[in-house]
């Protein structure tokens, strides 16, 4: 096992913002809850 920190940065295009955004609206969610979903998803490597 490596300790080196992974970086936690999602780069996303304005479109993608305004969407998930849209998303988060719709789905009733914080943005911080969408971004450990984003995190865990990355993680597992899907």
């Amino acid at each position: 096992m490596n300790n080196k920190k992974k970086s936690m940065t999602v780069r996303l295009t304005e479109k993608e913002f305004k969407e998930i955004k849209i998303k988060l609206i719709n789905d009733d969610k914080s943005f911080q809850e969408y971004v450990m979903e984003l995190i865990k998803r990355d993680m597992k490597g899907e």
